[in-house]
């Protein structure tokens, strides 16, 4: 980024009967509802500079640019793991999640 703000995308794992897990892009309000709490809050309350769509949050205007993601200083790294965690982790196999 420009001001040497980092970027990470907040995509949730999906397990797959009979396979591996599989990573998953799933919109903001339903990753939060999934894991009972405002993911977007979460990570401002460790550091993070921004939470929304790569779209809103850095510009990207590619086909990825609706994908969720957390921005956050160089020099803080709380925010990636936070998001990992929340993202990643405790939304594993939710039965509450919905990709819509």
């Amino acid at each position: 980024m420009p001001n040497g703000d980092l970027q990470m995308d907040l995509r949730t794992a999906v397990g797959k009967e009979g396979n591996r897990p599989t990573r998953c892009v799933v919109p903001i309000s339903n990753l939060s509802r999934a894991i009972g709490t405002d993911i977007a809050i979460a990570l401002r309350s460790v550091g993070a500079a921004d939470v929304g769509t790569r779209e809103s949050t850095t510009g990207d205007q590619s086909k990825n640019r609706n994908w969720p993601c957390v921005v956050f200083p160089r020099d803080n790294l709380l925010p990636a793991i936070a998001g990992w965690v929340l993202a990643t982790a405790m939304a594993f196999d939710k039965p509450s999640l919905s990709f819509d």
